[in-house]
């Protein structure tokens, strides 16, 4: 069960951080884009 929430802990983490540096990249050129248009 430990392990579990662990496991679940860590993914969970890695998909945060996945979106948040997407995001990071995508929102300024996005922003940029919908600026210009």
């Amino acid at each position: 069960m430990a392990f579990n929430k662990f496991a679940f802990g860590a993914i969970a983490m890695i998909i945060f951080a996945t979106i948040y540096n997407i995001a990071a990249i995508i929102l300024p050129t996005w922003s940029a884009n919908k600026t210009v248009n």
